[in-house]
C-alpha cells in the first residue's frame, strides 16, 4: 500500500514471496516507477534483484561478501558451475552405473 503514495524511502522485504506471476509483474511494475525513491529491498531471487535493482549486496552468514550493479556481478560471478562426469562402463550396464551415481549423491 506505501508504494501508492510514491514514498522517499521503501524498505521490502522479500516483496514477491507467495505472489502469483501476474501480480509479481505488476508490483514490478510499480517498484520501477518509483524512480524518485530509495528503495531497500531484500530477496532470494537473483532474477528479481537484477531486473529491479541498481546496486545489489550479496550476504552469506550476515556479511556482505560482494556488492555492485547486476551487470559487475553477473560479468564477475555469474559462471555457474560445470560438471564434467566420465563413466567406465566396462562389465556394468547403465542402470546399476545409474544406481551408483545416485548413492552417491549427499
Amino acid at each position: 500500500m506505501t508504494l501508492l503514495v510514491y514514498p522517499v524511502v521503501e524498505f521490502l522485504d522479500e516483496p514477491t514471496c507467495g505472489v502469483d506471476p501476474v501480480s509479481r509483474k505488476h508490483l514490478f511494475q510499480m517498484i520501477k516507477r518509483l524512480s524518485s525513491s530509495a528503495v531497500l529491498m531484500t530477496t532470494h531471487r537473483m532474477e528479481e534483484a537484477e531486473r529491479l535493482c541498481d546496486l545489489i549486496a550479496i550476504m552469506v552468514n550476515g556479511s556482505i561478501v560482494c556488492y555492485g550493479s547486476p551487470t559487475y556481478l553477473m560479468e564477475t560471478y555469474g559462471g555457474g558451475y560445470e560438471v564434467i562426469c566420465a563413466v567406465d562402463m566396462g562389465k556394468s550396464n547403465e542402470n546399476e552405473v545409474r544406481r551408483q551415481l545416485w548413492n552417491k549423491l549427499p
